[in-house]
């Protein structure tokens, strides 16, 4: 059989791990596929590299040293090996990954890390896809902390999607920050606050029992005392009525005078910015007319002025307005003679003899 020119692509199918392993591939499908082309072992040492599919396999061809691909032989034997797993230790390898926990101590982003190299492990030929998939559920089912536990698994609940793997991890690290940094929550875990009142965990100053059983007391011994301020710790008022809170608010809404901060209008200190005397002195010289040469006279186009102090522009209107009168006067004359002549406007001339004399035509 005439063999083929190697530049050319040769339809060799490539290697798919899950169809088959590596030994199959080349006794079934590579070496018959060779002989069938016609290459020699330079020509199958060249080609056993460009059947690899890219991902774990090309790594493992690139871990292998260059004394075993200077020969085919030498090359396939180095490939079988690696890429060939036996059963048992694909399968303790899935085992382990299944069990896998967080060691005391361990930190979030360290058992994230542990658990993606075993899954890779376990799991070479899974996309990234299936991976992530595989260690969400891993890291959630084996975190240490119960309680961290349930949370990641309402968040996971809640959204439309799973959440990348990585996602999910800086989740958990920020969570379990948050509970490291709450010196309550490290004390008792069912601890929800600390009481201001008699300095217990566990619970708020509203559902304080000592407070209510001392205020109850007090009323009892003291029925005209209107009870316990919790702001002036005074007795005798309640809050609402605490004339010490009412005063400091009212402080708060004065005007910040005297040393109380810095204006950002003229940079000074010891007054903010609505008490600054600049920028109410800049505001009335904004309102103030612009006499001088401040601007232009859009009605005649002189400098110096503006249109409403322009002196031409008052001299027109005056005019008008006398020629407005004249008008209506001629026209209350015109139509006070309507019963006698009423003056037509002029509309032609008839032409009369020949030596050129006119007669005017008249309109009754």
């Amino acid at each position: 059989m005439a063999a083929c020119n190697c530049d050319q692509k040769i339809p060799v199918p490539m290697f798919d791990p899950k169809v088959s392993t590596f030994v199959q591939y080349i006794e079934n499908v590579y070496e018959v596929k060779a002989w069938g082309y016609g290459w020699d072992a330079g020509k199958k040492l060249k080609h056993l590299a460009l059947v690899l599919p890219t991902g774990w396999c090309s790594k493992v061809f690139q871990e292998i040293s260059n004394d075993n691909k200077k020969s085919y032989e030498a090359l396939k034997a180095a490939l079988i090996r690696k890429i060939d797993r036996t059963g048992e230790t694909r399968q303790t390898a899935v085992s382990d990954f299944h069990r896998i926990t967080q060691k005391p101590g361990e930190s979030i982003d360290d058992f994230g890390h542990r658990i993606y190299r075993k899954c890779e492990e376990a799991f070479p030929t899974f996309t990234k896809g299936n991976r992530y998939e595989l260690c969400t559920h891993r890291f959630v089912e084996g975190i240490g902390n119960p309680k961290l536990r349930d949370q990641l698994q309402v968040i996971i609940c809640q959204k439309p999607k799973m959440p990348k793997f990585e996602n999910l991890v800086d989740i958990a690290r920020r969570l379990s920050d948050a509970d490291c940094s709450c010196p309550a929550k490290q004390t008792s875990s069912v601890s929800r606050g600390r009481c201001h009142y008699c300095q217990n965990e566990g619970h708020f100053i509203k559902e304080c029992h000592k407070r209510l059983i001392d205020e109850q007391n007090r009323m009892k011994q003291h029925p005209d005392l209107g009870g316990r301020c919790h702001y002036c710790q005074k007795e005798g008022h309640t809050i609402k009525q605490c004339h010490k809170r009412l005063r400091d608010e009212q402080e708060k809404t004065k005007p910040r005078t005297g040393l109380g901060g810095r204006c950002h209008y003229c940079h000074k200190e010891g007054h903010h910015i609505q008490d600054c005397h600049k920028r109410l002195k800049d505001e009335q010289e904004k309102t103030k007319p612009r006499p001088g040469l401040w601007g232009s006279c859009h009605y005649c186009h002189k400098e110096g002025h503006y249109i409403k102090d322009c002196h031409k522009r008052l001299k027109d209107q005056q005019d008008k307005k006398k020629l407005d009168d004249r008008e209506k006067n001629t026209q209350s004359l015109s139509c006070s003679f309507r019963g006698l002549v009423v003056l037509r406007p002029q509309l032609g001339w008839s032409t009369g003899s020949k030596s050129g004399s006119q007669q005017r035509t008249r309109f009754k």
